[in-house]
């Protein structure tokens, strides 16, 4: 496991659950090298410890110290959400002892860690930011910032009207078939070389993942006041996948507009704003983001 040095911090208890390749043995080694006392270490199904144990344990402003982040948690997304409410509720804070995270500062990147983890594999935001702990910050910003927005890659990447190559060459800098085919999955095409006469065939049935990128929803803005940044999101839930948002965010968001819209719209904005682009799907709210919230406002 990869880990970058943190600032000491005083760590009050600690959760300790296997999950795949993080035995109960490695993550308890883990989190008493941090500082937390054996003692206070919850061992998971050891006579009364679970993670209810914690919840009732805690106390406000209290750090729980977790190895392998809040994937040890549970095996859902449900689950883990429900676990983090639970701690934010009482006041105290999980601690990733591996890479220095917190859930009241960095709610976002370790809920979706958790998730990836839970998916089988890191995604490419994940890999750049490991690659960043390893000392190249700047490399890994400017791979993120050179690179095509993944939704917008996925649909190329399926789009069976042309060849894998051609794909590959329209996703453009630090794309390639393995990264595509790690972050997508196969894209659907038929073995063998592309041939120009199949365009005069029957059209191809529409790959599953096309439709759901052209599927019906809601694409939202949310403003985090302080930081001056907006967020340009899709959701097919309406406001469940907002509260997950909140939930895991350590500065109010507000909800500032509200558009029908698809994956493929939610994409076509995120490459109309990429001046704007801080990271990922938060932008700068300022220019011409600020006026198409202003003129999509949420009344």
């Amino acid at each position: 496991m990869l880990t970058r040095e943190t600032p000491a911090i005083q760590i009050d208890r600690a959760f300790v659950r296997p999950i795949p390749r993080w035995s109960a043995k490695e993550q308890e080694k883990a989190v008493i090298k941090a500082g937390c006392r054996e003692t206070k270490v919850y061992l998971d199904g050891r006579s009364a410890e679970n993670f209810d144990a914690v919840i009732k344990a805690a106390r406000a402003g209290e750090v729980i110290a977790l190895s392998g982040g809040l994937r040890v948690l549970g095996d859902s997304r449900k689950t883990i959400v429900a676990a983090v409410n639970a701690i934010a509720e009482k006041g105290a804070v999980l601690y990733d002892v591996g890479t220095g995270d917190r859930s009241d500062r960095h709610g976002v990147r370790m809920l979706n860690r958790a998730i990836a983890m839970l998916h089988g594999e890191l995604s490419m935001g994940d890999r750049a930011e490991i690659i960043g702990s390893m000392g190249g910050e700047a490399h890994a910003e400017a791979i993120r910032k050179a690179r095509m927005p993944k939704e917008e890659a996925r649909m190329i990447w399926l789009d069976q009207r042309i060849s894998t190559a051609e794909a590959v060459k329209r996703m453009g800098p630090y794309w390639s078939k393995p990264t595509a085919q790690r972050a997508f999955g196969p894209s659907g095409r038929s073995k063998g070389p592309f041939k120009a006469e199949k365009a005069n065939a029957a059209p191809a049935p529409i790959h599953p993942k096309i439709r759901r990128a052209k599927a019906p929803g809601q694409v939202y803005f949310l403003l985090a006041r302080k930081g001056g940044a907006v967020k340009i999101g899709f959701s097919a839930k309406g406001v469940s996948r907002i509260n997950d948002l909140q939930i895991a965010h350590h500065e109010p968001l507000k909800l500032v507009a509200l558009i029908r819209g698809s994956r493929a719209k939610e994409a076509a904005l995120h490459k109309k704003f990429a001046q704007y682009r801080i990271r990922g799907e938060w932008f700068r709210y300022a220019g011409e983001v600020k006026d198409f919230v202003v003129a999509h406002r949420k009344r």
